[in-house]
């Protein structure tokens, strides 16, 4: 199947299926120049490609410390029910306006289950909104390498603007980011150790994306944009998540800058958020005892795409059940993304016992997000095709997407089969043939190619169909 049938075959099943400163100052976390965020109130709530291998295993907060010259500690989280669409401010810099063109027509009057997605994007096309447009994309190994999820970011921010890097983890080996450059150096203990586990470890505090990276003496991490025109013009506004204990305390350097960051007086996970310039590297360094790194975000600081990518090799739905609830929804509202993405199945396809359950686990997951963020649109994308151990196709890949489309349609989100996009039941051998192969020699994983090849098809399909390529 050629990429541009493969586009055209994704939109149609897609609508079938439903400069360098720190800054004083304390803002609303993540959205102005520089604070750290405790995160000590209780949010409102609404009623409720590295690996292989399934899945199958340790652990006190921060603000700066006194006499910092970054002014005080505070949060403000999005207003209950608020899905990121701040309007407040005039988008800084100069990215890309598109105004009444029509594509910008065609996503502001398409319909479906993603339309207040699509209504986002066109927000930010006519320069209506000063913040980036989020997509919080949660997955198993085919997310972990962001290969297929690097495709769909760098066609989503060419059609819609560049808002950055959106999520990255610091202080975690074998990782890769298609837009960040990550380094790490000395040791640094992963929380949990296997993060794909489905019973909960510890205090089940993880942040966003289900990890924490505690660091040694000497240890450091670091992150800088591959493309310092990843952000437009605009500066790049980093926010490190990170906990630190009585006694911990981390040393971050931008640029010539530099500011430590040591105990607060409550056990959640706090913010420090500062801006600076696009080829400024961001350094992470231990500077006493036990501190907890989440991860970092590397944002626009004006409008634009941005794509969370939360991956985990041997990752299944039911992974995101065993981290602490509240904890977790705070950083997903604390997040606010436009669009919730939930891509997982093929670790499912090899597990024994009745697919059914896979529906209530998928109702479960996205009961907590939209507790976090009410009316936050949502995507579920089914496995990609699969060979077992014999070379055959996987049976029960086809079972977990037929659970997974039902569970879509009863929560009210979008679906998209990746099989399908494939080309149906034994496309993993057509795609393996291919030259230069498209899918690995293990019958489960895509190569490079191939998952760029199957991400430029997703971000067709996450379009409206009136929406052509450009």
């Amino acid at each position: 199947m050629t990429e541009r049938r493969l586009r055209q075959t994704a939109a149609r099943r897609t609508m079938q299926r439903g400069g360098s400163a720190f800054v004083r100052g304390v803002v609303a976390c993540g959205v102005l120049t520089l604070a750290t965020c405790a995160r000590d109130a209780e949010p409102p709530r609404t009623p409720s490609a590295t690996s292989a291998a399934p899945g199958s295993a340790d652990e006190s907060s921060a603000q700066t410390e006194p006499g910092s010259s970054f002014g005080s500690s505070g949060e403000q989280l999005p207003a209950e029910g608020e899905v990121a669409n701040r309007k407040g401010a005039e988008p800084r810099g100069s990215q890309r306006e598109w105004g009444d063109d029509p594509e910008t027509r065609a996503l502001q009057e398409a319909s479906g289950p993603l339309a207040p997605f699509w209504r986002a994007l066109a927000a930010a096309r006519q320069g209506r909104r000063a913040e980036p447009v989020r997509v919080l994309w949660l997955g198993d190994s085919h997310t972990a390498a962001d290969f297929m999820t690097g495709a769909l970011r760098q066609e989503l921010q060419r059609r819609h603007g560049r808002g950055g890097a959106g999520f990255v983890r610091a202080g975690i080996t074998q990782y890769r980011h298609h837009v960040a450059q990550v380094e790490v150096g000395g040791k640094w203990r992963r929380i949990p150790q296997q993060p794909s586990r489905r019973s909960t470890v510890l205090d089940g505090v993880f942040g966003l994306c289900g990890m924490r990276a505690v660091p040694e003496p000497g240890s450091f991490a670091s992150v800088r944009l591959r493309d310092k025109g990843q952000v437009g013009d605009t500066p790049v506004r980093w926010t490190i998540a990170y906990r630190a204990p009585e006694g911990g305390a981390l040393q971050v350097r931008l640029g010539e800058r530099s500011e430590r960051l040591a105990a607060a007086p409550d056990e959640s996970i706090q913010r420090f958020v500062v801006e600076g310039a696009p080829g400024d590297e961001l350094r992470i360094e231990h500077a006493g005892g036990a501190p907890e790194v989440f991860g970092v975000f590397a944002d626009s600081a004006g409008p634009g795409v941005v794509v969370d990518t939360c991956g985990i090799d041997g990752a299944r739905i039911a992974t995101l059940l065993a981290w602490e609830a509240e904890a977790w929804q705070r950083e997903v509202r604390l997040r606010a993304p436009d669009l919730v993405v939930l891509a997982f199945g093929t670790n499912e396809a090899f597990d024994g016992g009745p697919v059914e359950r896979y529906g209530d686990e998928f109702r479960r997951v996205m009961e907590r997000v939209r507790a976090a963020v009410r009316g936050v649109p949502c995507w579920i994308v089914g496995p990609p095709d699969a060979r077992d151990a014999s070379g055959r196709a996987a049976e029960r890949v086809a079972s977990i997407t037929e659970v997974q489309r039902r569970a879509a349609e009863s929560l009210g989100c979008g679906f998209v089969s990746l099989r399908e996009l494939m080309g149906g039941e034994g496309s993993f051998g057509a795609w393996r043939s291919a030259s230069p192969p498209l899918a690995a020699a293990d019958g489960i994983h895509l190569t490079g190619e191939g998952y760029r090849k199957l991400g430029a098809a997703l971000a067709e399909a996450l379009l409206p169909a009136g929406v052509a390529a450009p």
